[in-house]
């Protein structure tokens, strides 16, 4: 595959058919994703905006973060005569996507259980992953829902109602069954409705998060303020998010759709992500809680991409890239200004 078109993946500049080409080619096999490894490390080092290092400098590092990996180091960088510092940067840590070995990201770990519907009567399932799982649902009608971690969906048995029923808290992406004469509503726990006829989309909406966000990737959607009936139409490529103020902000990010649902693959992907939100998602993929014994720390923002990586990778790399250093205690990691 051509470097370009790898390039334009880094950057997010790819249509969802050009993606989806490029994860395959990456999934072939494992010379593929050292290659792209190896390209991505450099591409980031050549594009981050500080102090110049020399291309000495340069390998030490990368030989360094390659082999804490377990990997044999190979020169990497080839025609750059300076490129940038990743360390001690003040508001961006980049942790490299070094190796990309995939792993087996659905996980038949979704806990299940029945319920009943007091408004209606209806009886209903629950599905529910917890802190370090993913899992996919499909449901009745034929929908498939992938659900994120820490996320849980309700579904009601719809076969005497007008609508089909689900409620959501969490994040899922849906690939919703088409049915002109009933409608999918999605309750979410963040007193947003989602009505669709048949379409994909991502939705965020976690209780301790700031914000609802939604992104439609196919067909079209409504979203509904339940406090003040205000709708929201919502075509392909519109995100939209919605403050915990009610702030609304809607726009048209195409190029970040990749970014979006990148979860849904096994990819997390940060792009100057504050450091509260990352320590929030980090919380949720791997099951563990974060202390933090300086403030100041919630001043960076992080970018980087990672492939179910333990968690341990992720913060040696953390501790390579920055001025942070950690500690760890079972499932509670304290992070310190070094």
């Amino acid at each position: 595959m051509e470097d370009k078109i790898l390039i334009d993946y880094i950057k997010g500049t790819l249509n969802l058919v050009q993606v989806r080409e490029v994860i395959s080619w990456l999934e072939a096999n494992k010379e593929n994703s050292i290659y792209f490894a190896n390209l991505k490390a450099e591409w980031i080092l050549k594009n981050l905006p500080n102090e110049n290092l020399s291309d000495k400098e340069t390998d030490e590092r990368l030989k360094r973060l390659i082999e804490r990996r377990g990997y044999k180091y190979q020169k990497i960088i080839r025609n750059i005569e300076r490129v940038a510092a990743v360390l001690f940067i003040p508001l961006v840590f980049v942790a490299l996507y070094l190796i990309t070995e995939r792993a087996d990201f659905i996980q038949d770990t979704i806990t299940r259980t029945t319920t009943k519907d007091t408004d209606t009567n209806n009886s209903g399932i629950v599905y529910f992953v917890d802190k370090g799982v993913k899992g996919k649902v499909t449901l009745p009608d034929g929908s498939s829902v992938w659900l994120n971690s820490n996320s849980s969906l309700k579904w009601l048995d719809y076969s005497n109602l007008k609508e089909r029923m689900v409620e959501l808290s969490g994040e899922a992406f849906f690939d919703v069954t088409s049915d002109s004469l009933k409608p999918m509503i999605v309750k979410t726990s963040k007193g947003i409705t989602i009505k669709v006829f048949g379409t994909s989309f991502n939705v965020s909406s976690y209780i301790n998060d700031k914000e609802f966000k939604f992104t439609l990737i196919s067909g079209s959607a409504y979203l509904i303020k339940e406090i003040s009936n205000q709708i929201i139409t919502v075509k392909p490529s519109d995100e939209v998010v919605i403050s915990d103020k009610s702030v609304i902000n809607k726009q048209k990010r195409e190029s970040q759709i990749r970014t979006t649902i990148a979860w849904k693959e096994g990819h997390l992907i940060f792009e100057k992500t504050p450091m509260d939100e990352v320590m929030k998602k980090l919380e949720r993929w791997y099951g563990v809680t974060f202390e933090i014994t300086n403030k100041s720390i919630l001043n960076y923002r992080f970018t980087a991409s990672f492939n179910s990586e333990p968690i341990s990778q992720v913060l040696e790399l953390l501790a390579i890239t920055s001025n942070i250093s950690y500690t760890v205690d079972g499932n509670l990691i304290k992070l310190s200004s070094k």
